[in-house]
């Protein structure tokens, strides 16, 4: 069963989900910062996906991508699965 990093709970809100993945909002007041999070066990790396989830996750992170620059008018949208402070597989998604 699928447990989510107490970090990323604690420190964003749970705003959506689609199929397997969870759409998260971080508490963070100096960017609009959104987390995807694969529901799936284990999982590290990217690498760590099965190619279809991977790349189901690629095009939420194209329409996430899209819709952020479009709410916010940022001109740069910034995209890394960063896994320096919580080892579990996210993707940043940050305006």
């Amino acid at each position: 069963m699928f447990q989510i990093d107490k970090r990323i709970e604690n420190t964003s809100l749970l705003i959506g989900h689609v199929e397997f993945c969870q759409i998260r909002l971080v508490r963070d007041q100096r960017y609009f910062w959104l987390l995807i999070v694969p529901e799936r066990e284990g999982l590290s790396e990217w690498h760590d996906l099965a190619e279809d989830d991977a790349a189901f996750i690629n095009r939420l992170m194209y329409h996430c991508s899209a819709e952020l620059k479009r709410a916010t008018s940022a001109t740069k949208i910034n995209i890394g699965a960063i896994g320096n402070i919580v080892p579990m597989l996210h993707i940043h998604v940050v305006a």
